[in-house]
């Protein structure tokens, strides 16, 4: 063992560090090609060591080519990282889950026939001569409840009218066509309870229901009005009429699937209630589609006709999207705004209690389009009183009106060539599509 005095230590001590600050003090004094030489000889990087100590020109040569190769890869890789990075990019990631309790899908019915023929008496006397064919001209068919639209039919935005020749306005419309969109628009002006009494009946259309082997009734669907189909009536909506104000409820779930733990219907569709000028052909659409989102069985639902069995069963797929900034593109997300936002890009949300979907904003942004240049609104979706059109209330377009019939006609090719700059509507953060499989039966 050896024993340090402590005044030794401490003049060793001292004269180390004078030792390190005569080190840094020589390295400080170095010109830079010295300073150069020694990290050549020293760094880890041996292609710049070899560089240096080759005794030929060549070698020197080709150690340093090597040397700006390697940097120029190393360069390219931190910039393809660093600008990937900055992207945000996704991987689509697929997972087939077995999941023992399923959401049960909103399923949407609707007679093919929109109005009823003993109910078209509530339609005012143009009307019903033109659903029944007895109107003597149609071209000259002036209709009573209509005369006050007639009086403002020219109030279009200025800057659209003059893009809009009215040679070329639709003189000779097929009168099916003519009938079918006078009858809505003429229904539109309608209240909510004629327009109801109009179509078809829940209590006449079902026959039999039961849902996982029991019996349903009138009170398990929620009707809503379509101007092609009159009055749908949608199972498992995901709401309910609770007072005077729709709720949202519980939706339906199923952990087996067979059909007899499905939902089972028997409808009737009353042909003999048929227009023929409004229903060319007879049976049911069917619309499957996720709950709480607004049906639109004029496309995408499909056809049953009268007579036969239809088996669906339904494959579900759950998409959840990344947010800005991945993608470069923003995913909705409806919990990040306020209902009058949500109201502003989707009127279907306010003026039916629906959630938020691609194909509703897409809609709503269509009318928006149409309000702005017709000064009137397409029947076929709503306008009044919403958030999306300030709470205005415009009139319905007339189709025998020609100036806005050309109007309605010209802001839809504008509307089709100019969506995707005119109009925003992101995808869904979240959303379920159901992809339906069936299998037919003609019942003997």
């Amino acid at each position: 063992m050896t024993i340090i005095n402590d005044k030794i230590y401490q003049n060793f001590m001292m004269k180390e560090k004078k030792d390190e600050s005569s080190v840094c003090l020589d390295t400080s004094k170095k010109s830079p090609k010295e300073i150069l030489s020694d990290f050549v000889q020293t760094t880890t990087a041996h292609g710049f060591t070899h560089a240096y100590n080759s005794k030929t020109l060549a070698g020197k040569v080709i150690w340093s080519l090597l040397c700006v190769a390697a940097i120029i890869v190393v360069v390219i890789q931190v910039s393809t990282l660093l600008s990937t990075f900055f992207k945000a990019p996704t991987d689509v990631k697929i997972k087939v889950v077995f999941d023992p309790d399923v959401e049960f899908p909103a399923v949407t019915i609707c007679n093919l026939n929109p109005a009823r023929k003993s109910q078209i008496s509530l339609l005012d006397k143009g009307v019903q001569q033109m659903l029944n064919g007895t109107a003597e001209n149609d071209d000259k068919l002036q209709l009573q409840n209509r005369t006050s639209h007639d009086n403002s039919s020219n109030d279009v935005s200025s800057y659209e009218l003059e893009n809009i020749e009215l040679s070329e306005q639709p003189t000779n419309m097929v009168t099916e066509y003519l009938t079918k969109m006078t009858f809505e628009a003429t229904i539109v002006d309608m209240d909510e309870k004629t327009r109801r009494e109009i179509g078809h009946q829940l209590e006449d259309l079902l026959v039999d229901c039961s849902w996982r082997g029991r019996k349903c009734n009138v009170s398990d669907f929620k009707l809503h009005n379509n101007l092609d189909y009159g009055n749908c009536y949608t199972f498992n909506s995901g709401l309910k009429m609770i007072g005077n104000k729709l709720m949202k409820v519980e939706k339906k779930t199923t952990n087996k699937p067979s059909p007899k733990h499905g939902l089972s219907l028997t409808l009737y569709i009353e042909q003999d209630e048929y227009i023929p000028l409004l229903a060319q052909s007879a049976g049911i659409r069917l619309s499957v589609h996720p709950p709480r989102i607004m049906p639109f069985p004029e496309d995408t639902g499909s056809t049953i006709s009268p007579g036969s069995q239809v088996d669906v069963g339904v494959r579900k797929f759950e998409i959840v999207r990344q947010p800005l900034p991945y993608d470069g593109s923003d995913c909705f997300d409806s919990l990040r705004l306020s209902d009058e936002e949500l109201w502003e890009i989707n009127s279907f949300s306010q003026a039916f209690n629906m959630s938020y979907d691609v194909k509703g904003c897409q809609k709503t942004c269509y009318q928006k389009l149409v309000v702005e240049m017709c000064q009137c609104g397409d029947a076929e979706y709503p306008f009044n009183n919403l958030a999306a059109f300030q709470y205005r209330n415009y009139t319905v377009c007339q189709p025998d009106n020609k100036v806005q019939a050309k109007c309605v006609e010209h802001a839809m090719k504008k509307f089709t060539s100019n969506s995707k700059t005119s109009c925003y509507c992101p995808q869904s953060c979240r959303n379920s599509t159901m992809k339906e499989l069936r299998r037919f039966q003609h019942m003997r």
